[in-house]
């Protein structure tokens, strides 16, 4: 079996952590798409319950998801307005 060097040993490091930052960049992403999508579903009517249940997540998880889309939304304008 073959020894690995300790430079190779760090290459393989780098592109795992390159690997896991690309990762978590595309959850973060995925949670904001899923966020969106949430919002304009209770928007429209679905309950948050219905969204928990189909989507397999807890009440409190769409409900904290749900402030924090309302919470962006609502400080937006306030936020242009300064920069106006």
């Amino acid at each position: 079996m073959p020894t690995i060097h300790r430079s190779e040993m760090l290459e393989e490091s780098r592109q795992i952590t390159e690997t896991i930052q690309t990762l978590q960049q595309r959850v973060l992403a995925l949670g904001d798409q899923r966020r969106t999508l949430w919002a304009d579903l209770s928007a429209d009517g679905v309950t948050q319950p219905e969204i928990a249940r189909v989507c397999g997540v807890a009440l409190h998880t769409v409900y904290m998801q749900l402030r924090r889309a309302r919470g962006v939304e609502q400080s937006e304008p306030t936020l242009q307005a300064n920069f106006d």
